[in-house]
């Protein structure tokens, strides 16, 4: 299941660049898919289009992500079930989102692509301003905000949805007075029994 989550969020990164390429009208010449990484190769006009392009490959995946939490605690709340397979199948999605970049970034160096992401604006401002560590400030800077972003949904993912909010009782029960426990068939104890 991990490697088909991990693939996955491979896929959904690079077809969420293919689609911000086309909203903003950008020649995309050819979609190339291999199975390690999707090639894409269009015609650069500005830097807002390579930031965009950057930012949109971990935000779908972000997205997607969004939704399948969305799901998961709809079913929870209105049908009082979901599979806990798929459960675990969106945690791992989760987890692997808030590492998009890094893995993005060992493939891409792992098989010297000079057009990844992490190189795409220093690409830019090498051939424009000469300076090439500028675009690498503004990707570092870039992909941190995402992954506060996407650790901040995961977590909420986890601890308020995932499972039905395992992690969410499991702390009450530990840290709560016990008087707000629904505890089904307890034979009635009192609360002075229970301290």
């Amino acid at each position: 299941m991990i490697v088909l989550v991990f693939w996955f969020r491979m896929f959904v990164h690079y077809v969420g660049q293919y689609f911000i390429l086309k909203a903003m009208d950008a020649p995309v010449s050819s979609l190339e898919i291999d199975w390690y990484r999707l090639h894409l190769s269009y015609d650069i006009w500005n830097v807002t289009m390579e930031m965009f392009v950057i930012a949109f490959g971990p935000l779908s995946n972000s997205v997607i992500f969004l939704f399948f939490g969305a799901v998961c605690y709809l079913s929870n709340q209105y049908i009082y079930c979901f599979p806990v397979l798929f459960c675990k199948f969106i945690a791992w999605y989760g987890l692997l989102n808030i590492m998009d970049f890094i893995f993005i970034v060992v493939v891409d160096a792992a098989f010297m692509k000079e057009d990844g992401d992490a190189w795409k604006l220093y690409s830019y401002y090498e051939k424009t301003q000469k300076s090439g560590e500028v675009g690498l400030f503004v990707t570092i800077l870039i992909q941190f905000g995402i992954l506060i972003f996407n650790c901040y949904i995961f977590y909420n993912y986890i601890v308020f949805i995932h499972c039905d909010a395992r992690i969410k009782d499991i702390y009450l029960r530990i840290s709560g007075l016990g008087k707000g426990y629904y505890i089904p068939e307890d034979n009635e104890v009192s609360w002075n029994y229970l301290m």
